[in-house]
């Protein structure tokens, strides 16, 4: 573990960070639950919420076919938290109009 700081939203902070090469995975850095505590307000009940992971720029054609799947299952789960959360929040603006 290393102690880092970096710039996210324009706001500088501080977190721990591994080492571990990240570069097979989807995402090149982690953040933990004890910094998001403190940067961050986040929703646990909602998941998948980009449209897509950040591309690779590497063949996956040597992927196995579960790999491809739950890509592609991940990506319909984020289109629908996309479209849920756009009724959401139409649906409260609706109220607040009627108030």
């Amino acid at each position: 573990m290393i102690l880092h700081k970096f710039m996210l939203d324009g706001h500088e902070y501080e977190a721990q960070f591994t080492l571990t090469d990240r570069s097979r995975f989807i995402y090149p850095v982690l953040l933990g639950r004890r910094f998001l505590e403190h940067a961050a307000l986040v929703d646990p009940s909602r998941t998948y919420l980009r449209t897509s992971p950040p591309s690779k720029n590497k063949d996956r054609s040597n992927d196995s076919d579960v790999a491809k799947k739950t890509r592609s299952d991940n990506g319909k789960k984020a289109e629908q938290a996309i479209r849920e959360t756009k009724a959401d929040n139409n649906n409260a603006a609706d109220k607040s109009d009627t108030q």
